[in-house]
């Protein structure tokens, strides 16, 4: 468990050594630096290093003496405060991104090899949709879109999916495929399509594992 709070703290910023330290001093509480090197058999030198580097970062705090003690500072006010830099930096580099000039036209067809990358593009696409969403969705999938469709439609936002199975979706016109589940029984993936705005087309066959996607591909054409 330890070893993937380090590894999870490291995305923080924090390096290995840090980490170690503020999980010792959490579960230990007030320690010497000799003492917390001697607890995770690091040299007394790295970890007093850590220990100064690891207080500018809001890890720890200190108490002076003859004995230079050390704490951890309680971790949700440290995640609290890294929680708030970094929605302050993405509002900074929204605002800045904002700036970039982005082309009109872009008629490439792309590959994307992640999956929870393709179900959250459909998503934003759906979400981001004006007037019309078009889709050919198969059973599993549905539940991945189902809350973006309907949330669409109650926008205003003609919304017509074709499905293999009936289904329940406030406000969205759906049309029931001839044969639809005799069909999909005879697939071995999660596959689906969406249309929106006549301007963006996402095709994908996902993996029924949920760990890879495969074929998945995104369009945008000009309006």
């Amino acid at each position: 468990m330890y070893e993937e709070i380090t590894t999870q703290f490291q995305t923080l910023g924090f390096t290995q050594l840090e980490s170690e330290i503020y999980l010792y001093l959490l579960k230990n509480g007030v320690s010497t630096g000799y003492s917390i090197g001697k607890g995770i058999n690091k040299p007394a030198a790295n970890v007093y290093k850590a220990l100064d580097t690891l207080g500018q970062k809001g890890g720890v705090i200190s108490a002076s003496g003859n004995n230079k003690m050390f704490n951890a500072v309680d971790w949700q006010t440290l995640l609290d405060k890294h929680r708030k830099q970094f929605e302050h930096t993405l509002e900074q580099l929204s605002e800045q991104l904002e700036s970039v000039i982005q082309p009109d036209i872009d008629e490439q067809i792309y590959q994307i090899d992640n999956r929870n990358q393709v179900i959250e593009t459909s998503l934003k696409m759906i979400e981001k949709a004006e007037s019309i969403v078009l889709g050919d969705i198969e059973p599993e999938a549905l539940p991945l879109l189902s809350d973006a469709l309907v949330n669409a439609a109650k926008r205003g936002v003609e919304v017509r999916v074709k499905l293999y199975e009936n289904a329940d979706l406030p406000g969205v016109i759906t049309t029931l495929r001839r044969h639809g589940a005799p069909i999909h029984e005879k697939t071995d993936d999660v596959a689906f399509s969406i249309s929106c705005d006549g301007s963006q087309f996402v095709l994908a066959m996902l993996s029924k594992n949920k760990r890879k996607s495969f074929r998945p591909f995104r369009v945008k054409v000009p309006s």
